[in-house]
């Protein structure tokens, strides 16, 4: 979840152009699929006020991604960085 926003205190000197909050909020859940590939299913909400007027503006978009991780390390090959993961390192340990 990602949210940014901005809140101003109104002033003599602001007009109906001037923003009184301006937020936005992202919500996403990444849900792997195959191996190092993820459908990432988000939504966006943005919400606006200005300071003279008060009028309220918001408005929503819906996102869908796939995801796709490469894991590179040093000695491995780029064909087999696409298709295995990286190992775990402790391979051999008792």
């Amino acid at each position: 979840m990602r949210n940014q926003g901005d809140f101003f205190f109104a002033e003599a000197k602001d007009n109906s152009t001037d923003t009184r909050y301006a937020d936005r909020l992202a919500n996403s859940v990444s849900v792997q699929v195959i191996g190092n590939l993820a459908l990432k299913p988000e939504i966006d909400l943005f919400l606006y006020e200005n300071k003279i007027d008060r009028h309220h503006y918001w408005e929503y978009q819906t996102l869908m991604s796939l995801d796709y991780t490469l894991d590179w390390y040093r000695g491995n090959g780029w064909l087999n960085a696409l298709r295995y993961k990286k190992p775990s390192g402790k391979a051999g340990s008792k």
